[in-house]
């Protein structure tokens, strides 16, 4: 499902200075890679406010809109019409499996951390390399605890990432809206943002309780800069593996000269939809600029660096986004809905394998 509120551009259709930025197909059209960070600098905002399609999706696009938002239709008169509440049953199920492949495929904490996926009967058990040094676990949506890890192994406590999803009959009789999707579109923000949040509140108090920030005065980015933050893991003879960067850095970074050799970016517009940007120095870039402002969970000015996951921590998953339908009885609210939830964990059980710059 695209993004309800969004205005679909054809990528032909996106321009930098007069000039195509992209080809029918796709690929970003430039002839220096001078023009090409400029023209990816121009494209967060664009990304971010349009579903850009090439010409082969475009040409299905606008008569699958229309027949999915028929079929949609139908399914919600089918869901308020059935006393049973099968079909709202198989109708949460279809929208949690969708929700959970898009968290897979764009999700920042699924990027950077190792996974475990957990059985029935199974706990969640993160390996330590190094005893004696301080570890964060999450001990809920928000919450992170920090601990000395006395022996080769965590126990995290599974955390749930909850969301309901309500209908209210009053609303289906009064609106033209397309609310499945809409519904839809609250799922994913209510589990993309958790999965991520969990991430970013672990790595922030470990690196704030060992001395894994730097901090720079002006917004701009330079290679000393970032140099400084990437060193906070190199030190230790740890790879650096990625860089995730706020929405507002990239596009200073992109036009910075100093960076023209560093990076080597992206040219697909396919990847450039899931935050990829390129690589630098071999670490991958990474940002939330293509997200809708809802999705985004990084503070403005802030850099994040990762090695690589097994040096990062692990997150456990139970069994994906699970549904269960509601109603009236649950809610006192005339109407149908779901009852998604996500069990997961996660620790980050090395404090040398992460850190962040901050830009005030």
């Amino acid at each position: 499902m695209l993004t309800i509120g969004k205005k679909k551009l054809l990528a032909s259709q996106v321009d930098y200075r007069g000039a195509r930025v992209f080809t029918d197909d796709g690929e970003v059209n430039a002839g220096s890679k001078r023009d090409l960070l400029k023209m990816l600098a121009s494209l967060t905002e664009v990304i971010q406010e349009n579903d850009i399609v090439t010409e082969e999706e475009a040409s299905t696009l606008q008569e699958k809109q229309r027949k999915h938002r028929e079929e949609r239709r139908e399914v919600l008169a089918a869901i308020m019409a059935d006393k049973t509440g099968d079909v709202a049953r198989q109708t949460g199920v279809e929208m949690a499996q969708v929700i959970y492949q898009s968290v897979t495929r764009v999700g920042l904490m699924r990027q950077l951390l190792q996974y475990e996926q957990l059985a029935q009967g199974e706990r969640p058990e993160v390996s330590v390399e190094t005893k004696g040094l301080q570890v964060a676990v999450m001990t809920g949506p928000t919450q992170a605890r920090l601990q000395i890890a006395n022996d080769f192994y965590l126990l995290p406590p599974e955390v749930e990432i909850v969301v309901r999803l309500l209908v209210p009959a009053k609303r289906v009789n009064q609106s033209r809206e397309d609310i499945l999707q809409r519904k839809f579109n609250e799922g994913l923000e209510a589990i993309l943002v958790g999965e991520d949040r969990l991430f970013k509140v672990a790595a922030d108090a470990l690196i704030d309780a060992n001395g894994q920030a730097t901090t720079n005065v002006g917004a701009a980015v330079t290679p000393q800069a970032l140099s400084a933050g990437m060193s906070k893991i190199t030190q230790w003879g740890l790879p650096l593996e990625n860089i995730i960067f706020a929405s507002n850095l990239w596009t200073g970074m992109a036009l910075n000269r100093d960076f023209e050799l560093l990076i080597d970016p992206v040219t697909r517009l396919e990847i450039l939809r899931t935050g990829r940007m390129g690589s630098l120095m071999g670490a991958q870039l990474l940002t939330d600029a293509a997200r809708d402002p809802n999705l985004k969970v990084l503070e403005q000015n802030e850099i994040y660096y990762t090695s690589a996951p097994q040096y990062v921590g692990e997150f456990t998953d139970r069994g994906g986004v699970q549904s269960e339908p509601i109603g009236a009885a649950e809610t006192a609210i005339n109407g149908a809905g779901w009852h998604m939830v996500e069990y997961l964990s996660l620790a980050l059980p090395n404090y040398r394998a992460i850190a962040r710059t901050r830009f005030v």
